[in-house]
């Protein structure tokens, strides 16, 4: 129940991101309390790592966004929401959900710039890939929700 809490959730926040092209705080609070509240404290206190490979990874790629003279690919929100899952997950888990996540958004893009959709620096909002990759997640743990 709780991993379908959290695509509730993820859902949720989505769709709000594809309309504003951003990550309500709302829903970091609501996953973060989840993720404290439900996850145990040994699995807590493992994923802390992973979380933090998160952030070290965005705080990398934005430095050398910034020394390129580029935009940063990936927003702060999206940031918070794949550390608040790394987390929950851990690291495999959220390496996987990271790596899907960015395969769809990355066919989806070409499709956008195939049919003439987008341009190459249009904004597309990241988390509805983050959430189709989670439900991706949960359908291989499908075993585990059928009594």
């Amino acid at each position: 129940m709780l991993r379908l809490f959290c695509l509730m959730i993820l859902a949720a926040t989505a769709v709000y991101d594809a309309a504003r092209l951003e990550i309500p705080a709302v829903s970091c609070a609501l996953l973060l309390g989840t993720a404290v509240v439900c996850t145990s404290a040994d699995q807590l206190v493992d994923n802390t790592a992973a979380a933090g490979a998160v952030w070290a990874v965005y705080a990398s790629v934005r430095a050398l966004c910034s020394r390129a003279g580029s935009d940063v690919p990936i927003g702060m929100g999206d940031i918070k929401l794949l550390s608040i899952l790394a987390l929950m997950l851990g690291a495999s888990d959220c390496f996987r959900l990271f790596a899907v996540s960015g395969i769809l958004s990355g066919i989806a893009a070409a499709v956008l710039l195939i049919f003439k959709r987008a341009e190459a620096k249009t904004q597309i909002a990241f988390a509805p890939f983050i959430a189709a990759a989670y439900a991706l997640l949960l359908l291989e743990d499908i075993d585990v929700y059928i009594p």
